[in-house]
Protein backbone atom coordinates (compact mmCIF):
# COMPACT_ATOMS: atom_id res chain seq x y z
CA UNK A 1 0.00 0.00 0.00
CA UNK A 2 1.37 3.51 -1.26
CA UNK A 3 1.55 6.18 1.48
CA UNK A 4 2.81 9.97 1.09
CA UNK A 5 3.06 13.01 3.24
CA UNK A 6 0.49 15.49 2.35
CA UNK A 7 -0.63 18.89 4.02
CA UNK A 8 -3.19 16.95 5.68
CA UNK A 9 -1.77 13.61 6.85
CA UNK A 10 1.97 12.81 7.29
CA UNK A 11 1.27 9.27 5.83
CA UNK A 12 -1.77 9.56 3.83
CA UNK A 13 -3.00 6.59 1.82
CA UNK A 14 -2.26 7.44 -2.16
CA UNK A 15 -4.31 3.99 -3.32
CA UNK A 16 -7.03 2.02 -2.97
CA UNK A 17 -5.93 -1.43 -1.52
CA UNK A 18 -7.45 -4.43 -1.75
CA UNK A 19 -6.76 -8.49 -0.98
CA UNK A 20 -8.70 -10.97 -2.61
CA UNK A 21 -8.10 -14.86 -1.44
CA UNK A 22 -9.96 -17.56 -3.42
CA UNK A 23 -10.83 -21.00 -2.04
CA UNK A 24 -11.14 -24.13 -3.87
CA UNK A 25 -12.73 -27.55 -3.08
CA UNK A 26 -13.30 -30.24 -5.39
CA UNK A 27 -15.14 -33.28 -4.60
CA UNK A 28 -15.46 -35.66 -7.41
CA UNK A 29 -16.70 -34.00 -10.54
CA UNK A 30 -17.88 -31.32 -8.50
CA UNK A 31 -16.43 -27.94 -7.42
CA UNK A 32 -16.37 -24.72 -5.34
CA UNK A 33 -15.23 -21.46 -4.81
CA UNK A 34 -15.50 -19.07 -2.16
CA UNK A 35 -13.73 -16.03 -1.96
CA UNK A 36 -12.53 -13.37 0.84
CA UNK A 37 -12.33 -9.92 -0.12
CA UNK A 38 -10.51 -7.12 2.24
CA UNK A 39 -10.59 -3.39 0.80
CA UNK A 40 -8.78 -0.77 2.50
CA UNK A 41 -10.24 2.40 0.46
CA UNK A 42 -8.63 5.96 0.55
CA UNK A 43 -10.01 8.60 1.55
CA UNK A 44 -12.11 11.44 -0.28
CA UNK A 45 -9.35 14.38 -0.60
CA UNK A 46 -10.25 17.84 -1.24
CA UNK A 47 -6.95 19.22 -3.28
CA UNK A 48 -7.31 22.46 -1.51
CA UNK A 49 -7.02 21.17 1.60
CA UNK A 50 -4.15 18.27 0.97
CA UNK A 51 -2.09 20.46 -1.54
CA UNK A 52 -1.47 17.80 -3.17
CA UNK A 53 0.94 18.30 -6.35
CA UNK A 54 2.65 16.08 -8.99
CA UNK A 55 2.41 12.91 -8.66
CA UNK A 56 0.29 13.19 -5.69
CA UNK A 57 -2.13 15.01 -7.35
CA UNK A 58 -2.99 12.12 -9.88
CA UNK A 59 -3.14 10.27 -7.12
CA UNK A 60 -5.56 11.91 -5.29
CA UNK A 61 -7.64 12.10 -8.16
CA UNK A 62 -7.67 8.27 -9.05
CA UNK A 63 -8.78 7.61 -5.49
CA UNK A 64 -12.07 10.46 -5.81
CA UNK A 65 -12.32 8.92 -9.14
CA UNK A 66 -13.01 4.92 -7.61
CA UNK A 67 -15.21 6.75 -4.75
CA UNK A 68 -17.25 8.27 -7.00
CA UNK A 69 -18.22 5.73 -8.62
CA UNK A 70 -18.69 3.10 -5.88
CA UNK A 71 -21.30 6.21 -4.52
CA UNK A 72 -23.07 5.94 -7.92
CA UNK A 73 -23.02 2.17 -7.73
CA UNK A 74 -24.65 2.22 -3.92
CA UNK A 75 -26.99 4.84 -5.27
CA UNK A 76 -27.81 2.28 -7.99
CA UNK A 77 -28.52 -0.44 -5.54
CA UNK A 78 -30.93 1.84 -3.00
CA UNK A 79 -32.92 2.86 -6.24
CA UNK A 80 -33.35 -0.51 -7.27
CA UNK A 81 -31.69 0.07 -11.04
CA UNK A 82 -31.56 -2.66 -13.69
CA UNK A 83 -28.06 -1.55 -14.70
CA UNK A 84 -25.52 -0.79 -11.99
CA UNK A 85 -22.18 0.86 -13.36
CA UNK A 86 -19.94 -1.66 -11.98
CA UNK A 87 -17.50 -0.91 -14.92
CA UNK A 88 -16.97 2.55 -14.60
CA UNK A 89 -13.64 1.74 -12.33
CA UNK A 90 -11.63 -1.08 -11.50
CA UNK A 91 -12.81 -0.38 -7.83
CA UNK A 92 -16.35 -1.39 -8.51
CA UNK A 93 -15.69 -4.06 -11.26
CA UNK A 94 -13.64 -6.44 -8.40
CA UNK A 95 -16.18 -5.24 -5.31
CA UNK A 96 -19.09 -5.91 -7.13
CA UNK A 97 -19.73 -9.70 -5.78
CA UNK A 98 -19.44 -8.07 -2.58
CA UNK A 99 -21.91 -5.03 -3.65
CA UNK A 100 -24.70 -6.97 -4.84
CA UNK A 101 -24.04 -10.41 -5.01
CA UNK A 102 -25.09 -12.89 -2.94
CA UNK A 103 -22.15 -12.04 -0.33
CA UNK A 104 -22.14 -10.89 3.29
CA UNK A 105 -20.48 -7.75 3.15
CA UNK A 106 -19.43 -5.21 6.37
CA UNK A 107 -18.76 -1.90 5.77
CA UNK A 108 -16.69 0.17 8.24
CA UNK A 109 -16.46 4.40 7.91
CA UNK A 110 -14.01 6.05 9.65
CA UNK A 111 -13.87 10.08 10.32
CA UNK A 112 -12.18 12.55 12.14
CA UNK A 113 -13.00 14.35 14.97
CA UNK A 114 -11.37 17.60 14.22
CA UNK A 115 -14.12 20.36 13.29
CA UNK A 116 -11.63 21.47 9.90
CA UNK A 117 -12.89 18.36 8.40
CA UNK A 118 -16.72 17.80 9.64
CA UNK A 119 -17.41 18.58 5.88
CA UNK A 120 -15.37 15.45 4.97
CA UNK A 121 -16.61 13.08 7.89
CA UNK A 122 -20.54 13.70 7.12
CA UNK A 123 -19.94 12.69 3.67
CA UNK A 124 -18.23 9.58 4.78
CA UNK A 125 -21.11 9.15 7.40
CA UNK A 126 -23.77 9.95 4.73
CA UNK A 127 -22.01 7.09 2.86
CA UNK A 128 -22.65 4.80 5.51
CA UNK A 129 -26.31 5.27 5.77
CA UNK A 130 -26.44 4.25 1.90
CA UNK A 131 -24.78 1.42 2.21
CA UNK A 132 -26.57 -0.01 5.32
CA UNK A 133 -29.74 -0.10 3.16
CA UNK A 134 -28.30 -2.33 0.27
CA UNK A 135 -29.93 -5.65 0.97
CA UNK A 136 -27.78 -8.44 0.55
CA UNK A 137 -28.44 -12.11 1.24
CA UNK A 138 -25.42 -14.47 1.65
CA UNK A 139 -25.69 -17.69 0.39
CA UNK A 140 -24.24 -21.03 -1.40
CA UNK A 141 -23.64 -21.56 -4.71
CA UNK A 142 -27.42 -22.98 -5.54
CA UNK A 143 -26.04 -25.67 -8.55
CA UNK A 144 -22.38 -26.16 -7.01
CA UNK A 145 -24.36 -27.42 -4.04
CA UNK A 146 -27.49 -28.97 -5.72
CA UNK A 147 -24.63 -31.33 -7.39
CA UNK A 148 -22.61 -32.24 -4.46
CA UNK A 149 -25.96 -33.24 -2.65
CA UNK A 150 -26.93 -35.33 -5.60
CA UNK A 151 -23.60 -36.89 -6.41
CA UNK A 152 -23.44 -37.79 -1.94
CA UNK A 153 -27.24 -39.22 -2.15
CA UNK A 154 -26.00 -41.33 -4.61
CA UNK A 155 -23.19 -42.53 -2.73
CA UNK A 156 -24.99 -42.72 0.62
CA UNK A 157 -27.75 -44.74 -1.05
CA UNK A 158 -25.47 -47.34 -3.15
CA UNK A 159 -23.88 -47.67 0.92
CA UNK A 160 -26.61 -48.98 2.12
CA UNK A 161 -27.76 -51.39 -0.17
CA UNK A 162 -24.78 -52.91 -0.01
CA UNK A 163 -25.07 -52.71 4.00
CA UNK A 164 -28.17 -54.45 3.52
CA UNK A 165 -26.31 -57.33 1.18
CA UNK A 166 -23.65 -57.85 3.64
CA UNK A 167 -25.21 -57.57 7.07
CA UNK A 168 -26.41 -59.84 9.38
CA UNK A 169 -27.48 -60.30 12.91
CA UNK A 170 -25.74 -62.81 15.45
CA UNK A 171 -26.49 -63.90 18.83
CA UNK A 172 -23.60 -64.45 20.89
CA UNK A 173 -23.28 -66.11 24.48
CA UNK A 174 -21.64 -64.17 26.92
CA UNK A 175 -20.90 -64.87 30.48
CA UNK A 176 -21.57 -62.43 33.13
CA UNK A 177 -21.20 -62.76 36.65
CA UNK A 178 -23.66 -62.28 39.02
CA UNK A 179 -22.54 -60.80 42.67
CA UNK A 180 -25.34 -63.30 44.06
CA UNK A 181 -25.37 -66.64 41.67
CA UNK A 182 -22.02 -66.35 40.32
CA UNK A 183 -21.59 -66.65 36.59
CA UNK A 184 -24.75 -66.72 34.00
CA UNK A 185 -24.91 -66.58 30.50
CA UNK A 186 -26.92 -63.64 28.56
CA UNK A 187 -27.15 -63.36 25.25
CA UNK A 188 -26.39 -60.32 22.67
CA UNK A 189 -28.06 -59.64 19.24
CA UNK A 190 -25.32 -57.64 17.39
CA UNK A 191 -25.26 -56.51 13.57
CA UNK A 192 -21.95 -57.99 11.65
CA UNK A 193 -20.64 -58.15 7.89
CA UNK A 194 -20.40 -54.81 7.37
CA UNK A 195 -18.31 -52.98 9.31
CA UNK A 196 -16.26 -50.82 6.72
CA UNK A 197 -19.22 -49.91 4.92
CA UNK A 198 -20.67 -48.44 8.25
CA UNK A 199 -17.96 -46.67 9.07
CA UNK A 200 -17.71 -45.21 4.67
CA UNK A 201 -21.68 -44.53 5.09
CA UNK A 202 -21.20 -42.35 8.45
CA UNK A 203 -18.74 -40.47 6.75
CA UNK A 204 -21.11 -39.50 4.06
CA UNK A 205 -23.48 -38.65 6.01
CA UNK A 206 -21.48 -36.19 7.95
CA UNK A 207 -20.29 -34.71 4.72
CA UNK A 208 -23.81 -34.04 3.88
CA UNK A 209 -24.61 -32.20 7.02
CA UNK A 210 -21.70 -30.16 6.61
CA UNK A 211 -23.29 -28.64 2.92
CA UNK A 212 -26.45 -28.49 4.27
CA UNK A 213 -25.04 -26.31 7.64
CA UNK A 214 -27.10 -28.96 9.79
CA UNK A 215 -26.09 -29.66 13.10
CA UNK A 216 -23.89 -33.01 14.02
CA UNK A 217 -26.39 -35.32 14.98
CA UNK A 218 -25.92 -36.95 18.96
CA UNK A 219 -23.47 -39.76 19.31
CA UNK A 220 -25.34 -42.85 19.70
CA UNK A 221 -23.50 -45.42 21.55
CA UNK A 222 -22.62 -48.19 19.60
CA UNK A 223 -21.95 -50.93 22.19
CA UNK A 224 -25.12 -53.73 21.65
CA UNK A 225 -27.96 -54.26 24.11
CA UNK A 226 -27.51 -57.13 26.88
CA UNK A 227 -30.06 -59.30 26.54
CA UNK A 228 -31.61 -61.93 29.14
CA UNK A 229 -30.70 -65.89 29.14
CA UNK A 230 -33.06 -67.90 27.78
CA UNK A 231 -36.10 -69.27 29.64
CA UNK A 232 -35.34 -72.72 29.35
CA UNK A 233 -32.85 -75.04 28.73
CA UNK A 234 -33.96 -76.61 25.69
CA UNK A 235 -34.11 -73.46 24.01
CA UNK A 236 -29.99 -72.36 25.74
CA UNK A 237 -28.90 -75.77 24.28
CA UNK A 238 -30.73 -74.30 20.68
CA UNK A 239 -29.17 -71.30 21.18
CA UNK A 240 -25.63 -71.77 21.94
CA UNK A 241 -25.68 -75.02 18.83
CA UNK A 242 -26.62 -72.12 16.48
CA UNK A 243 -23.37 -69.81 17.59
CA UNK A 244 -21.33 -73.00 17.91
CA UNK A 245 -21.75 -73.55 13.67
CA UNK A 246 -19.20 -72.38 11.32
CA UNK A 247 -21.40 -70.44 9.57
CA UNK A 248 -23.98 -68.53 11.84
CA UNK A 249 -27.27 -67.84 10.64
CA UNK A 250 -28.88 -64.90 9.78
CA UNK A 251 -31.48 -63.89 12.54
CA UNK A 252 -33.27 -61.09 13.62
CA UNK A 253 -33.37 -59.60 16.95
CA UNK A 254 -36.80 -61.23 18.66
CA UNK A 255 -39.19 -59.08 19.97
CA UNK A 256 -39.44 -61.04 23.15
CA UNK A 257 -35.92 -60.21 24.09
CA UNK A 258 -36.43 -57.01 25.61
CA UNK A 259 -39.52 -58.51 27.72
CA UNK A 260 -36.83 -61.10 28.68
CA UNK A 261 -34.48 -58.06 30.23
CA UNK A 262 -37.61 -56.67 32.28
CA UNK A 263 -37.47 -60.12 33.35
CA UNK A 264 -33.75 -60.22 33.98
CA UNK A 265 -34.20 -57.31 35.68
CA UNK A 266 -37.01 -58.24 37.83
CA UNK A 267 -35.24 -61.53 39.04
CA UNK A 268 -31.92 -60.10 39.77
CA UNK A 269 -33.88 -57.12 42.41
CA UNK A 270 -35.93 -60.07 43.67
CA UNK A 271 -32.86 -61.66 44.54
CA UNK A 272 -31.58 -58.81 45.91
CA UNK A 273 -34.06 -58.35 48.36
CA UNK A 274 -33.86 -61.79 49.43
CA UNK A 275 -30.39 -61.77 50.02
CA UNK A 276 -31.21 -58.69 51.95
CA UNK A 277 -33.58 -60.04 54.32
CA UNK A 278 -31.18 -63.36 54.71
CA UNK A 279 -29.01 -61.15 56.26
CA UNK A 280 -31.28 -59.25 58.42
CA UNK A 281 -32.71 -62.29 59.84
CA UNK A 282 -28.78 -63.46 60.09
CA UNK A 283 -28.27 -60.35 62.12
CA UNK A 284 -31.06 -60.99 64.67
CA UNK A 285 -30.07 -64.65 65.35
CA UNK A 286 -26.90 -63.45 66.62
Amino acid sequence: KRRAATVMNERSSRAHALLLLDLRQSIGEVSMMNTLCLADLGGCEQLKKSGAEGDRRQEAININTGLLALKQCITALNEGAHYVPYQDSKLTHLLSPALGGDAKTVVVVTGSMDPQHANETMQALRFGEKCAVVENQAKNQASCIAGLIAALDADIAACREEIKQKERWETRAVKKVDEFDGEEVAFQTVPVGAEAEQERLEALLKRRRELLGEQPEAPVDPAPVPMAGPSSPTESDELLADTSEPQKKKCKPPSRFADRQQAQAKALEEKRQAAAERSARAEERR
